[in-house]
């Protein structure tokens, strides 16, 4: 389920709230497990490179918002995963602007940079959550587009409840 509000991307609306509860509680019903995904749908909306270079606090307080719902539902049937399409972060283009819609794809910081500074903010964000969501799934994921080839960056996160989600898209068809 893709926690979006496309009229004010970072608002949890009470809207919103209900409407995933509605979603979670029919999936549920079914037998069918939930994770709560804050996908990359717009370039502006989640801005990965200002969230790994901490200049993003609305990150951590929406993902909070998202695992207070989780919070009330069974652990192991709903899972909150922390960020969809890495491979959307970009470099800002250097110009001193702090407008989050500039930015180039340009390469000036290296992979490992990115790596490092995603994995941090995966285990800080992971760290604030458990004291909301101590039992439940964490997916985390790796940077760029979460490919599997990417997965060797990633050292073991240290948390049994915390899974890594990868994506195939070799071939896209």
């Amino acid at each position: 389920i893709y926690a979006y509000n496309s009229v004010a991307p970072w608002a949890m609306t009470n809207t919103i709230k209900a409407v995933l509860a509605d979603t979670i509680e029919l999936c549920l019903e079914r037998g069918i497990s939930v994770t709560l995904d804050l996908c990359h749908w717009d370039p502006n909306t989640w801005m990965w490179s200002r969230i790994i270079a901490g200049h993003e606090p609305r990150y951590l307080d929406y993902i909070t918002e998202v695992a207070e719902i989780a919070a009330a539902y069974d652990s192991d049937m709903v899972a909150v995963e922390l960020g969809n399409e890495i491979g959307t972060i970009k470099i800002p283009n250097g110009d001193g602007s702090t407008d989050p819609g500039v930015y180039s794809s340009a390469t000036s910081r290296t992979e490992g940079e990115t790596v490092t500074m995603w994995l941090d903010t995966q285990n800080d964000t992971i760290t604030s959550l458990r004291s909301i969501i101590p039992d439940h799934w964490i997916i985390a994921c790796p940077h760029s587009f979460q490919q599997w080839e990417k997965l060797c960056f990633w050292p073991k996160v240290g948390d049994d409840r915390v899974a890594m989600a990868v994506h195939l898209y070799d071939p896209f068809e």
